[in-house]
């Protein structure tokens, strides 16, 4: 079989690395043809954490540097509830796909 080149990996933004978040994170470290290739939460030590088990990720603190992130396919945003509407629509702004952890509002 000749050599085909190799698909690229869909780069993955994961907003949200609260208890569901981080098994979010779990998943798509574990998914072949993903790479989890940003991060983002407020909670500094919560980013840390995850930026220690997921060490090609870029982490961001603020969302809205996140979702500029050229380099992201898709967006998962798995952040508190009250967050969901604005950040939705902030990461749909961008073009993306987003993928968000009910509830919307």
């Amino acid at each position: 079989m000749p050599n085909q080149p190799q698909s690229q990996k869909l780069q993955i933004g994961l907003a949200g690395l609260g208890k569901f978040g981080s098994q979010h994170a779990e998943i798509l470290a574990q998914c072949p043809e993903i790479e989890l290739s940003a991060m983002c939460d407020t909670d500094a030590s919560a980013l840390r954490r995850q930026l220690q088990k997921h060490s090609q990720s870029r982490g961001y603190q603020s969302f809205e540097d996140f979702i500029a992130d050229p380099r992201l396919d898709a967006i998962v945003i798995v952040t508190p509830e009250h967050l969901h509407h604005q950040q939705a629509l902030a990461a749909i702004r961008t073009g993306r796909p987003v993928l968000l952890e009910k509830p919307m509002a």
